[in-house]
């Protein structure tokens, strides 16, 4: 889904990834196909994919696994962090 992403953006490099403010958790997570490297962000390469990731989500995203659904009922991107003390129902947002 994330080659599918990036495919689907003329010039994208990979996917930048932050953690920002808001959702019913108190953070949300934030990914979108980038066509430029971030500066100052950390990369990392799975799957052929590279993830340009904001330092200060760095702590907040350690070991966090993604992945992604087709089913018509709460399908896309779920994310499973080790690091939220709590989640929200629609799976974006999350606590610590």
């Amino acid at each position: 889904q994330f080659r599918q992403t990036i495919a689907e953006t003329p010039g994208a490099l990979g996917i930048q990834m932050a953690v920002t403010g808001g959702g019913c958790a108190g953070l949300q997570y934030d990914m979108k196909a980038c066509t430029e490297i971030p500066q100052g962000f950390l990369s990392q390469e799975e799957s052929g994919v590279t993830f340009y990731i904001h330092p200060v989500a760095a702590a907040y995203l350690k070991d966090t696994l993604i992945d992604y659904s087709k089913d018509l009922v709460d399908g896309g991107f779920k994310f499973k962090n080790p690091n939220a003390a709590s989640t929200c129902g629609c799976g974006s947002s999350f606590g610590v």
